[in-house]
Formats: structure tokens, sequence, C-alpha cells
């Protein structure tokens, strides 16, 4: 009698845990996890402006769009879009100029508000950068030190969709693109789980997340890359010509 009662107890227990992974985690939920800034719905204060790019021919209506402080809170937007069944996109710079990082009912995860710190190994001349950054700020923190790695070509680009995807300016001319410069991601897998990729750990999502790490492979939460010496000066012409 007393293992039935320990078997049915068991099986309520089971058939309430599923249905609360069914359920999945309420917008409401995700609010009371994350601070008041990191979650903007339709009717939210600054929305509309991050909703929208520099390109005004572009306007899309996201979900929800959630900007992390920190991996954690990338966790929560994908377990969020998950059990939500939610598309994801993401946003690094915010320079998409055909606004790839904010999608019509998605659950718009965007690093340009509050992921866009770096740090800087300068012995090792390596650079810890989150996504968010934009090379006119990474640039602004690795020249005074002598050091630099190919970026966009634009400063307002974002140092992760430049990574993942090529990233050249008059610098690759010697050093590659940028991908070529990576050492290893910080990567947040569909699951929730976190991983590096690097040519020593999950090197076949490495290989792939360098030109195709748009592709929906993961959510890059920092970038790891090689810097080089450049020299005081450096000079750059144009040629333009006129038609």
């Amino acid at each position: 009698m007393q293992r039935g009662r320990i078997f049915l107890f068991a099986a309520a227990l089971l058939v309430l845990l599923c249905a609360f992974e069914a359920h999945g985690l309420t917008l409401a939920q995700l609010r009371a996890r994350l601070a008041t800034d990191e979650v903007r719905g339709p009717r939210d204060a600054g929305y509309n402006d991050l909703r929208t790019g520099y390109n005004q021919r572009y306007s899309r209506l996201p979900a929800v769009i959630v900007s992390p402080r920190n991996v954690t809170g990338v966790q929560l937007a994908i377990e969020y879009a998950r059990t939500n069944n939610l598309t994801v996109s993401v946003r690094s710079g915010a320079h998409s100029a055909e606004l790839l990082g904010v999608l019509d009912e998605a659950v718009v995860i965007d690093f340009s508000v509050n992921m866009k710190s770096i740090s800087i190994d300068v012995a090792q001349k390596i650079a810890t950068v989150e996504p968010g950054m934009r090379w006119g700020d990474f640039y602004t923190a690795t020249v005074p030190l002598g050091l630099g790695a190919p970026g966009g070509s634009c400063a307002a680009a974002g140092v992760g969709g430049s990574s993942l995807g090529g990233g050249a300016n008059d610098l690759a001319t010697v050093l590659g693109y940028s991908l070529d410069n990576v050492l290893a991601f910080q990567v947040v897998l569909a699951n929730g789980s976190v991983v590096e990729a690097s040519d020593d750990s999950h090197p076949d999502l490495f290989w792939a997340l360098r030109g195709a790490g748009h592709g929906g492979l993961g959510v890059v939460t920092s970038i790891t890359l090689q810097l080089s010496p450049i020299e005081p000066t450096f000079y750059s012409a144009w040629i333009t010509y006129a038609w």
C-alpha cells in the first residue's frame, strides 16, 4: 500500500513537471529574472528605438527585445523563445542595412545596449570582446597600445557581426579578415548550454561560425581576437572618380 502511494505521488509530480515545461517561461517570469531595462515589449519605452535601424526603409515588430547584461540573460532569452515557440534573432552593433538582427514576432537579443565591453591582454596580444562593441570603440581601446585587428570598414559596424561573417578594412590586406583573427568564441547553444568554440574545443562549431555564424548555430556572447602590432601611423588613401 505504501509503495502504491509513493508511486502515485511520483507520477503526479512528473505530470506537474511536464506541464510546467510545456507551459514554458512566461514574459512576466522573464521580466522578473532580468533588470527592467533588459526586456522591452511593444508597449514599453525604448521599444521603438531598438526595433529600428539607420535604414528607415525597414520597420519590423518583434515580440520582445532582450538587451542582456551577461550570459545568464542570453540563456533566459533563448529559454523564453524555445518554450514559447518563437524565433530568435541576434543584433550586435545594429549596423545591418537590411535590419537582419530584428525580425517580426521574434525574440531579439540585442547586444548593442549592454554587452559591448573589451578586455585586453597586452602581453599575449589578445582581446576578448563582447559582440555589441563597435569597431570604432575597439580601435579607441587598442590603437593607443600599438595593437589592432582587421575590422569593419565602418566605425559603427559591430564586432560581433563582422567576426562571424567576414570583416575587412585596410588592415585586411596584411592580416586577413576579422574572422581569420578569431581565436575562440563563447557560445550559448539552443539548449541553453554554454561552450567555447576554438581549434581545441568544438572545432567543427568553430569552423562553421567563422563565415556562417549568422546561420543559427548558437548565440555568440564573446569573441577572443588575436591582436597584431600596428605602425604608429597608418596611411590609407581612396581614389574617387567623377562620373
